[in-house]
């Protein structure tokens, strides 16, 4: 059983290293899903860490059909992380048709090499599971993290089963979305799948004293910028524990 915790910050990162993580998944931008981390970040979290890190590649939030110059940025990017030593990174891309774009991943792919690459959530805003799954397999894709076509793993529980099925070992399939202790036991005795990913978050005080909640710097309130997300050590602990039994 293979735990990955995805962060977006240094403190959150050596909390899930503390609590029992196997990997981290290194982002930017919990909030919208991920996108990349600064360079700062990746170095720092690959001085600080033991453990693997996989870094997102995605140069902004929203769909996933990408201009030549965002695939030249998540090409620049790939480049920094393999040159950072960096274990993989995880990346997709679909057609405006929403099927995964096999030559912009071909080219992903063979810049990040000799990295593991890992395909994320992309592939569950693409038309057909097994298609895709099976255009991954073909381009040497090493890991698929998905909710099983829905909005989280729990619900996607039967498409998972399949996926992890069909993948006949060629691909490892990762769980992710929507996963605590309370789902996870289910989701291992019903999938068949070893490998899960969570944030773990929780919010915790700003430590500011002054706070000028009328005017927002992006976030939906005033009151949201003073709440700060972080890994809980509690919530990952109580997984990684669980995974272990």
């Amino acid at each position: 059983m293979l735990l990955e915790i995805c962060t977006d910050t240094l403190a959150s990162s050596v909390i899930a290293q503390k609590a029992g993580a196997n990997r981290i998944e290194l982002c930017a931008d919990l909030c919208v899903g991920g996108t990349t981390p600064s360079a700062g970040l990746i170095r720092l979290v690959k001085e600080k860490l033991d453990i693997p890190i996989a870094v997102m590649i995605r140069p902004r939030s929203g769909d996933f059909c990408y201009s030549e110059d965002e695939l030249d940025t998540m090409k620049a990017n790939i480049k920094f992380a393999k040159d950072s030593g960096v274990e993989s990174v995880v990346f997709g891309v679909l057609t405006a048709e929403g099927q995964i774009n096999i030559p912009k991943m071909t080219e992903l792919i063979a810049q990040a090499r000799p990295m593991k690459v890992t395909c994320h959530r992309a592939f569950d805003m693409t038309k057909n599971p097994i298609e895709s799954l099976d255009i991954l397999i073909d381009l040497g894709v090493d890991r698929l993290l998905t909710g099983g076509f829905s909005n989280t793993a729990f619900d996607g529980i039967e498409t998972l089963k399949m996926l992890n099925e069909k993948s006949r070992g060629q691909i490892t399939i990762m769980a992710g979305s929507g996963i605590n202790v309370d789902n996870i036991t289910k989701l291992i005795s019903n999938t068949g799948i070893t490998e899960f990913h969570l944030s773990g978050k929780t919010k915790k005080d700003s430590q500011m004293i002054f706070r000028k909640t009328a005017i927002s710097m992006g976030a939906a309130s005033g009151d949201n910028e003073y709440l700060i997300e972080q890994a809980s050590f509690k919530t990952i602990k109580s997984v990684a524990d669980l995974l272990k039994t």
